[in-house]
């Protein structure tokens, strides 16, 4: 939230967050990638990615959204980088 408040200007700009979501995708995916990460690394890049996509880090991001996304295994994780990458 704080990274929020103070780069504003930088979160709102709709081609700089694009390009976060693309390297943050980038990342996500090449950790699940290694098997020997931690499920948690990806599991925060995607929490990040959807408080970049839904303009909010404070924990209201839609329900479904995640649940549908927060990995509890590596399936899960694949399942929601998936629809992010070619």
């Amino acid at each position: 939230m704080n990274s929020y408040q103070l780069y504003r200007e930088v979160l709102d700009n709709g081609s700089y967050t694009k390009m976060m979501v693309d390297i943050l995708t980038m990342i996500g995916t090449n950790m699940l990638l290694n098997e020997e990460t931690n499920i948690t690394w990806p599991s925060n890049a995607a929490l990040t990615i959807l408080g970049i996509e839904h303009g909010t880090f404070n924990s209201h991001y839609p329900a479904t959204k995640v649940r549908d996304f927060y990995p509890t295994s590596r399936r899960d994780a694949l399942k929601f980088f998936r629809k992010r990458i070619s």
